[in-house]
Formats: C-alpha cells, sequence, structure tokens
C-alpha cells in the first residue's frame, strides 16, 4: 500500500495506524468475549479498513455470527426455552434464504463486475441492525417507563417455566 508519492511521515502514520486498529480490535475482542457477545458486525468493517478483501471480511463476518448465533441457541436449549418443532422450521427456511442471497450475491457481483456491492451490503446489514436495535430499545424503555415501579425492576430468567 505504499505509493509513489508518499512521504515517510505518509507510510510511517499509516503503519502506525493499522498497529493501532489492530490493538483495539484485539482489546474489543476480549472485552465482547468477556461480554458474551459475538463481534461479526464489527470485525466486518474493520478487517475492510486493514485491507482484507470484501469476500473474505464478509465470509469472516458471517461465520463469526454462526458460531455466536450457534452457541446462544445451544444455551436457551438447555434452559428449555426453545420450542423444537418451531427452531427446526427457523431453521430450515434461514438456511434457504441464505444459499438463496449467496446466490444472488454471487450473481449480482459478477454481472456488475464489482465486488464493492458486498461492502455496501454490509454497510446495508450494519445500518438495518443498528436501526433494529435502537427500535427494540426504545420500546423496552417505553414499556419500563409504564411499569409504576419504574426502570429499576430485574426479571427472571425462569418466568417462563
Amino acid at each position: 500500500m505504499v505509493c509513489a508519492g508518499c512521504t515517510l511521515t505518509t507510510i510511517l502514520v499509516w503503519q502506525v495506524s493499522r498497529r493501532c486498529a489492530a490493538v483495539c480490535a484485539a482489546v474489543r475482542g476480549v472485552l465482547r468475549c468477556v461480554l458474551l457477545q459475538g463481534g461479526g458486525i464489527v470485525k466486518g468493517p474493520l478487517m475492510l479498513e486493514l485491507g482484507v478483501c470484501p469476500e473474505v471480511s464478509a465470509a469472516t463476518s458471517a461465520t463469526m455470527i454462526m458460531f455466536t448465533a450457534g452457541s446462544a441457541a445451544v444455551v436457551h436449549i438447555n434452559f428449555g426455552g426453545v420450542v423444537v418443532d418451531y427452531a427446526l422450521a427457523l431453521l430450515a427456511v434461514g438456511f434457504v434464504i441464505t444459499l438463496l442471497g449467496q446466490l444472488f450475491t454471487i450473481r449480482l457481483v459478477r454481472a456488475l463486475g464489482r465486488r464493492s456491492v458486498i461492502i455496501f451490503m454490509m454497510g446495508g446489514l450494519m445500518v438495518l441492525a443498528t436501526a433494529a436495535a435502537g427500535y427494540q430499545s426504545v420500546v423496552t424503555v417505553g414499556d419500563a417507563l409504564q411499569d409504576p415501579r419504574g426502570l429499576w425492576v430485574w426479571g427472571s430468567v425462569c418466568k417462563h417455566h
């Protein structure tokens, strides 16, 4: 990534910023593991910034999300919080939709001849996920404010039994 017109200062700043990004990613990864959260949504853009090609970044993010969702599913199954028939139906639908999405993306990239489509799809997914999380937070806080006890009420993990 060194260009012909770059000065030594530009090269050094670029190398330091890459190392700083790598250290930040490592710290973020440790903190997310401690907080039991996956990092596929955050790791994808970071990998793009570090110069990883879009296909590898998207595949790595999807794999990380798959393992996070799988481990969360195992936890919920162990606590008896999953209706097995419903979960199997959703698994089948998810598999088919993922396959169709993959085929669509491959054809779109080939037709346009641009891999940047993958980056825009990742960005769109992040915008949708952020909007959905924000909406859910507003609804949850609104519901909690309707409770006369306020926001300081702790729920039970066993209330469904």
